[in-house]
Formats: structure tokens, C-alpha cells, sequence
């Protein structure tokens, strides 16, 4: 009787070592695909603000343009749009600074950000 208890301890020790162990790897397993997985999800926000164009490339593509659906046209919706009634001021994001542009109507006109 005594024996049988001590080898169904001894069996049952073994278990929970081995089921430990195994849980223990699961456990370093899972956090190193969450860390991984932050890693990525910080990265690229990070790098989310460096690809805005320059100044000089949105200058370039609406030069000499003064209608608002030519403006469109060379490079597409405003980041922001603000303003009451007919004038509208469009803001779009730049890697030096921010470029706007006042529109009433048919016209759009460039003018400083605030």
C-alpha cells in the first residue's frame, strides 16, 4: 500500500513538473509575441508622421492653380478642412510645415496657417 502511494505521488510529482514546464514556455512564448507584436504597433505610428510630403512637392503639383477642383485634382482631400459659411480654409500636412489654402467658390487662393 505504501509503495503504491509513493509511486502515485512520484507520478503525479512528475506531472505537475512536466505540466509546469510546459506552461512556463506557453507563458514566455505568448509575452514574446505580444512584445514582438508592440514593437511593430510602435514602429510603425512612429513612422506614420514621416512620410508626409514636402512643401515643395505639394508647391510644385498646384502651382498656378486657383480653382478648388484643380486643387483636388493635384493632390486630393485636405487633412483638415475649417471655416463657417461660404470660405473654407484646407490644410494640408507638410514635412517642414503645414500648407493652407482659402476657398470661396471657384476660387482658392494660398494663405498662411494659423
Amino acid at each position: 500500500m505504501t509503495l503504491q502511494l509513493y509511486f502515485i505521488t512520484v507520478v503525479s510529482v512528475q506531472i505537475f513538473v512536466t505540466d509546469t514546464a510546459n506552461s512556463k514556455q506557453r507563458v514566455l512564448q505568448m509575452l514574446r509575441k505580444i512584445v514582438s507584436f508592440s514593437f511593430l504597433l510602435l514602429l510603425s505610428i512612429g513612422l506614420n508622421g514621416c512620410f508626409d510630403p514636402s512643401q515643395e512637392e505639394i508647391l510644385s503639383k498646384v502651382k498656378g492653380l486657383n480653382e478648388p477642383e484643380a486643387i483636388l485634382a493635384a493632390i486630393g482631400e485636405a487633412d483638415s478642412i475649417t471655416g463657417r459659411g461660404a470660405m473654407k480654409v484646407w490644410r494640408y500636412s507638410a514635412s517642414e510645415a503645414d500648407i493652407c489654402f482659402s476657398v470661396v467658390g471657384n476660387i482658392a487662393l494660398r494663405v498662411m496657417c494659423k
